[in-house]
């Protein structure tokens, strides 16, 4: 997979080819290491049923094939947008 196509599949289930565990896509991007200073792209994957979050490079992750022709579960928040509001909805007045 490439960068790319990582950003596209934020939110859908992928599979890392080197291990063979599935998950979710929750980021892709670059991220420098604390330890080493080295910033590389990682993709950011959390198992489905919950657990510890992974990463890996894109290259080592290709989408779950049970979804690759699903639709995307859930979008992406923009990563540059605020959010306009974030106040909860107003309750529906009773009649």
């Amino acid at each position: 997979m490439t960068e790319d196509e990582a950003i596209a599949a934020i939110g859908d289930a992928v599979e890392d080819t080197v291990t063979g565990r599935t998950g979710i896509m929750t980021d892709a991007g670059p991220y420098t290491s604390p330890v080493t200073r080295r910033t590389m792209f990682l993709v950011f994957i959390r198992p489905e049923r919950g657990g510890i979050e992974w990463t890996v490079e894109p290259t080592q992750v290709r989408r779950h094939p049970t979804d690759a022709s699903a639709p995307r579960r859930c979008a992406p928040a923009p990563r540059t947008a605020a959010r306009a509001d974030t106040s909860p909805p107003h309750a529906a007045p009773r009649h």
